[in-house]
């Protein structure tokens, strides 16, 4: 009997070789896994039963400060502080009777000190037959996210507090635009685009003897007579189509049928896209308002009427002295020089010479009361040409020059060349210098000081300033000496005289040449008079 030795089946060799097949993959897919586990950026553990760590991975060492340390096969006791180990010890065994997963949030503290918020879930490990045979865990670090919690949150809260505040506004400037809305005394209404009533106030609804209520839905033809319908339908659509306000006075009757004016305004209320929504409307009583105006312009009117019979007057009166007035003066001048024999005493001398004096000095107020009513009137023309100011100074100058010599009073003119050529109506300009150089040698005492001087005030016009060392005007009468008439109250100056109309001549023909007058003057300070005149005057 030959001895056999027994050989292997040939699916023995297959079956070896699947074996070491999926053996290999098994080790290739634990080799991925715990590369997986080891480079996850979170920290992930496990423990068996007994609480001894069966896998830490990189991170988990970091957190723990066990980088470097072999922590498998190690307690819980070993890597962590005696009470982090209690606590989880507690942890795992819950998790190990109930078999359910638990999470914690937990301020942890890392090797360096910095504290973080994390959240931690630990679960239960089981086997193929289901059975629990340890603990896993994962702890993620959420200190980021709480910060956009916390920071979500205060965004949250500000919007809900700017939404709060906002709203509150939106009601408080409602509730006022609703107030004056209602209370207006205007009548006021809001229509949408078919024309419909939306709101009326109380004013409008009081003209047509109903409610608001009543009014809201209807129709303009159902409120006013034909005319006045077909105008606000018109006015309604030019409104819509042009968003343009319309603006009208229009009479108009109130429900007792008595007429009167109104001011209608038209307006478009447009949406946040601005488009035009609705159309509205104001509606004010100018019945007093025109009654005023008509009475004005009768009063206005009037005063005109009278203010030419005045100038009329004035005139009509000065033509009819002049005539007289030139008598006068010159049956005086025939008895100052005794032209038909000697008058005897002296005295009738003098006293034909104050006849005189005061003949001139009326018949100044004369000529002064008619150029004066032509000004006031329009009806002086001026004549510009080109002029010379040094040649109409000195002829003004030459005319006092008598007057200055009485009263011993030292006189100065400065002009520049340049400025002295300009072009305006030279009448005018000497009637100008000769008022000024008048008024500085009446109210300047014996010994005293004027000046003429005439210089370029701009490139485009030229300065005539007299100045002298009288009396001078308290600040306050200024304005007083530039009306007609109109003389300081200063005993002084009233003692001087003088018809009150010079300056204001002055002043008039100054602002015919479009020019200025200005004043500086105080009592016993003397006064400055300015004149500013363009050198290109009007043709």
């Amino acid at each position: 009997m030959t001895d056999k030795k027994s050989s292997p089946e040939p699916g023995d060799n297959r079956s070896r070789e699947a074996l070491i097949e999926e053996l290999e993959e098994l080790r290739s897919s634990e080799r991925q896994l715990r590369a997986v586990i080891d480079n996850c950026p979170v920290p992930i553990f496990l423990k068996d039963i007994e609480g001894r760590y069966l896998l830490a991975n990189s991170e988990f060492k970091k957190w723990y400060n066990q980088t470097g340390e072999k922590i498998t096969d190690s307690s819980v006791e070993r890597v962590l502080s005696a009470e982090k180990a209690k606590s989880a010890r507690e942890r795992d065994r819950g998790i190990l009777e109930s078999g359910r997963s638990n999470e914690m949030a937990l301020d942890w503290v890392f090797p360096d000190g910095v504290s973080r918020s994390t959240i931690g879930t630990k679960f239960p490990v089981r086997d193929e037959t289901d059975d629990i045979i340890g603990v896993g865990g994962v702890r993620i670090d959420v200190t980021a996210l709480r910060s956009a919690e916390a920071a979500l949150e205060n965004v949250q809260r500000g919007l809900e507090q700017r939404v709060e505040d906002r709203t509150r506004e939106l009601q408080e400037s409602e509730s006022l635009l609703r107030s004056i809305f209602d209370n207006a005394p205007a009548q006021v209404n809001l229509k949408g685009r078919d024309e419909r009533y939306m709101r009326v106030n109380e004013a409008f609804a009081s003209a047509r003897n109903v409610t608001p209520d009543e009014i809201v839905g209807t129709y303009s033809h159902e409120l006013s007579i034909p005319d006045h319908a077909r105008n606000a339908t018109s006015q309604h659509r030019r409104v819509l189509e042009t968003g343009e306000t319309i603006i009208e006075e229009r009479k108009t009757f109130s429900r007792t049928g008595k007429p009167y004016h109104a001011l209608i305004t038209k307006f478009p209320v447009f949406d946040a896209e601005g488009n035009v929504t609705s159309v509205g409307t104001f509606s004010t009583d100018i019945h007093a308002l025109k009654e005023a105006e008509a009475a004005m312009r009768r009063a206005l009117n009037k005063a005109r009427d009278a203010d030419q019979a005045k100038q009329d007057f004035l005139a009509n009166v000065s033509h009819e002295l002049r005539t007289p007035l030139n008598a006068i003066i010159g049956f005086s001048d025939v008895l100052q020089l005794e032209f038909y024999g000697s008058l005897g005493d002296k005295r009738y001398i003098e006293y034909a010479e104050h006849i005189s004096q005061s003949g001139h000095h009326l018949l100044a107020l004369v000529n002064d009361i008619l150029d004066l009513s032509k000004i006031e009137a329009g009806k002086l023309e001026l004549s510009f040409d080109d002029i010379d100011i040094d040649a109409i100074a000195s002829a003004a100058t030459l005319e006092l020059k008598e007057q200055m010599q009485k009263k011993s009073l030292h006189f100065t003119m400065e002009v520049d060349r340049e400025a002295a050529l300009i072009r305006a109506d030279g009448m005018a300009v000497r009637r100008i210098l000769t008022n000024l150089l008048s008024n500085a040698v009446k109210f300047t005492p014996e010994n005293g000081h004027i000046s003429l001087a005439v210089d370029l005030a701009t490139p485009d016009s030229v300065d005539i300033v007299v100045s002298d060392t009288g009396i001078g005007v308290p600040p306050s009468d200024i304005q007083k000496i530039l009306t007609p008439f109109g003389q300081s109250g200063d005993m002084v100056l009233a003692r001087e005289g003088g018809t009150g109309l010079g300056l204001p001549i002055v002043n008039s023909l100054v602002k015919l040449h479009d020019g200025t007058l200005d004043i500086e003057s105080d009592v016993g300070a003397g006064t400055k008079v300015r004149i500013t005149l363009p050198r290109t005057g009007r043709d």
